[in-house]
């Protein structure tokens, strides 16, 4: 599913796959998109990025792109 289609939409658990830098740029806009992606998991909320490799699972994977993030949460409360 698109990101602009999960607008408005809510998921018992939302898995995230290849949060990195070249999907996500950190800026505004790509915070905003992660913002909607975050937001429609209700219970679980899993981020993947591909790195070295390999996949691997970490609750924050990018720093500067979370960074991003919360500034896009508190801009839109």
């Amino acid at each position: 599913m698109s990101i602009c289609h999960s607008k408005g939409m809510e998921f018992d658990a939302v898995m995230l796959v290849n949060v990195n830098g070249e999907h996500f740029p950190n800026d505004d806009l790509h915070a905003r998109l992660l913002y909607v992606l975050v937001t429609r998991a209700q219970h679980e909320l899993k981020i993947f990025r591909y790195w070295k490799g390999s996949f691997s699972q970490q609750p924050n994977p990018l720093p500067s792109l979370m960074t991003s993030y919360e500034k896009a949460v508190h801009a839109h409360p």
